[in-house]
């Protein structure tokens, strides 16, 4: 079992990595090691531009709402994330719908949602979503659909991926279920998964993330399993009571 102290340093240390992941999926250049020393100790790397850094620090703000947050996920939660991640990075539409249709997914040929129908399908998907979560339908498989559906809504002009990503972690919190990394060396899975849904092979995205969230779970315990197994070594003077027992 962890110690207090362990579990603030394996919180902190999640969150750094998750933020570099999430971040990274959508092209941010910033290292694990770059984006520890912003976000912990607050030291700016010389040769990034202003949009990275923000997208890095935004996550700061967004790590408060989130934490602080107890209820269900809404339409104001939606916007709050959002305006929080585009934080001095789109000053003009930061929490705002988009209201033009002519924009794209990445490696998507799927139209996106109407922009005047952006709303009204947020508040179906949410209330579906609940809905079938209290009929007792799995939990996970539909979180991970509805991280799809928010995904080809796209509700805004840009940071779709990092505000569906957020709701995705916060669902899964929610329900009792551990947050999953985003790592930009699994991006590709990751955008595999969603295609697939595309084409409506539900079955095998939502087992890709399952697959994900497993082996990242197994990686955490077979760590923690050996620094039990080798602990540290102790300095300094032995005490006769550590030669027993």
């Amino acid at each position: 079992m962890l110690t207090t102290d362990e579990i603030e340093v394996y919180e902190r240390d999640f969150e750094v990595n998750y933020v570099q992941g999430t971040t990274s999926i959508e092209g941010n250049t910033f290292s694990l090691e770059q984006t520890y020393d912003l976000l912990v100790n607050g030291l700016t790397p010389n040769n990034k531009s202003l949009r990275e850094i923000n997208e890095v620090q935004n996550f700061r703000r967004v790590k408060t709402f989130r934490d602080r947050h107890r209820g269900k996920v809404n339409i104001d939660f939606i916007k709050t994330l959002h305006s929080l991640i585009m934080n001095n990075i789109d000053l003009e539409f930061a929490g705002v719908f988009r209201r033009i249709d002519s924009i794209g997914i990445s490696g998507s040929d799927i139209a996106v949602t109407h922009e005047t129908m952006i709303e009204s399908e947020l508040e179906q998907i949410i209330n579906d979503y609940y809905n079938r979560i209290e009929k007792g339908w799995h939990p996970f498989e539909e979180t991970v659909m509805f991280h799809y559906k928010f995904e080809i809504i796209h509700p805004f002009t840009d940071g779709n991926g990092r505000v569906g990503r957020e709701i995705f972690n916060y669902m899964l919190v929610r329900l009792g279920y551990p947050r999953l990394l985003f790592l930009g060396s699994e991006r590709d899975t990751y955008i595999k998964s969603l295609t697939l849904g595309n084409k409506g092979s539900y079955a095998e995205m939502i087992e890709i993330f399952s697959d994900l969230i497993i082996n990242q779970r197994q990686s955490i315990l077979q760590e923690n399993l050996r620094k039990v197994v080798v602990p540290p070594k102790k300095k300094g003077q032995l005490r006769i009571t550590e030669f027993f027992g």
